[in-house]
């Protein structure tokens, strides 16, 4: 089995459990909710420039609540939003939410990042949030995502950085020390493992950068976004938990630094 096989199957496992959080909403998980907000002051930086008569594709949309979160809250109609994902299961269920929603999105779409079934020059903007990881080749899907971009439409990127300050720090540590550390979490390193394997492609800040640069991108605003408080990574540990959220406060002061955040969310001009 291919790792993109596995990935459909995981995906459509992962949809397919009943009682889904909320994305977007406090009521929701606190890390999803943090990642909303920052997506959302993007998009308001795009609506600014272009209005609300946008043409919006979600790639990998999961389940559609990011792009049904957008178009209620901003555009009401007046847009027109798509959303592709790779997952049957996660398309189902968007287009099923979309119906209860008055169909706020165009539609939903099983497809892959590679070969979009799109027009080129024929959208204002991308959503691509927690995707590249994903890809066999982020290079290929950014280019994919510039040639269906209007001359100066915009895509909101959200990725892991590879180059996480506490991974290179940990690294430096003692061998002892992090099998120690490890054995204090199996819960977690059992789940990290996991997603590990389902992300095939993890950059670090530089490499997205360069890749952003050789694929017709210009980065207009970038800040890191940090997951470190995830407490089903910790719950056997309330410590350890403890310390992550004071470590996640502090984090955030640096967060105009990615490199020193776990993630970056970032809006990215096609220029062309």
């Amino acid at each position: 089995m291919t790792v993109k096989d596995e990935q459909k199957r995981h995906y459509n496992l992962f949809y397919g459990k009943p009682g889904r959080l909320s994305w977007g909403s406090p009521s929701g998980s606190y890390e999803n909710y943090r990642y909303a907000v920052w997506i959302m002051k993007l998009f308001e930086r795009i609506l600014r420039e272009k209005g609300t008569r946008l043409s919006v594709l979600d790639l990998g949309c999961g389940d559609g609540k990011k792009i049904l979160l957008l178009g209620q809250k901003y555009l009401k109609g007046e847009g027109r939003l798509f959303g592709i994902d790779i997952s049957a299961t996660a398309v189902r269920k968007a287009g099923e939410m979309n119906e209860l929603l008055n169909r706020e999105v165009k539609g939903f779409a099983v497809g892959e990042s590679e070969g979009l079934p799109v027009r080129e020059n024929s959208l204002d903007a991308v959503l691509c949030v927690e995707l590249l990881e994903h890809t066999a080749s982020p290079e290929r899907a950014l280019s994919e995502i510039h040639r269906i971009l209007a001359p100066g439409g915009f895509a909101i990127i959200g990725t892991p950085n590879k180059s996480y300050i506490f991974e290179r720090l940990g690294a430096l540590l003692p061998g002892p020390i992090q099998a120690k550390l490890k054995q204090r979490r199996p819960k977690a390193e059992a789940e990290l493992e996991e997603w590990t394997h389902m992300h095939p492609s993890e950059m670090g800040w530089g490499e997205l950068k360069g890749v952003l640069r050789r694929t017709g991108f210009k980065i207009e605003t970038a800040r890191g976004t940090n997951w470190i408080s995830q407490k089903q990574w910790l719950d056997d540990s309330p410590f350890l938990f403890g310390m992550s959220v004071i470590g996640d406060s502090l984090l955030n002061l640096f967060r105009l630094w990615p490199d020193f955040q776990w993630g970056v969310i970032l809006l990215a001009r096609a220029v062309k």
